[in-house]
């Protein structure tokens, strides 16, 4: 990693994951809460607790840190700024909302209104993110 601020990575990272969290919280609690609650008990799943929030939180840090890793390492072929921060949030939307949401709508996990709204979402979420920890991130 010639070349990348590591320590920036981290804290722009950090920043891209409290957003991802913050996004997350509200998208999973206000706006699914009750179709995530019947998406459980149709499967026979257990509650989310708050452990398993701990995770989704240190999940959503973790995939801060990869997009900023991600919009440093393109960052030198495609210029520092706005543009090349949202490419970076575009590319983690793909991989992360469009397939995994997507994925689940294929195996019949999720409806097809809750998964349009996350993808929709994360569309939104991921290039902000991205957009905040790029914000932070300086070589």
């Amino acid at each position: 990693m010639n070349g990348i601020n590591r320590l920036r990575v981290l804290a722009g990272g950090l920043v891209a994951g409290l957003v991802l969290a913050t996004g997350e919280f509200v998208l999973s609690k206000p706006i699914l809460g009750e179709r995530w609650a019947l998406i459980l008990l149709n499967h026979n799943l257990p509650r989310v607790t708050m452990g398993r929030v701990g995770i989704f939180f240190a999940l959503n840090l973790l995939l801060g840190l990869v997009l900023i890793c991600i919009y440093a390492s393109i960052r030198p072929r495609y210029g520092a700024g706005p543009r090349t921060a949202v490419r970076a949030g575009l590319l983690v939307w793909l991989l992360v909302w469009a397939c995994g949401y997507g994925m689940g709508w294929l195996m019949w996990l999720f409806p097809t209104g809750m998964t349009l709204t996350a993808i929709l979402w994360g569309l939104v979420e991921a290039p902000l993110a991205a957009l905040a920890g790029a914000w932070v991130y300086k070589e």
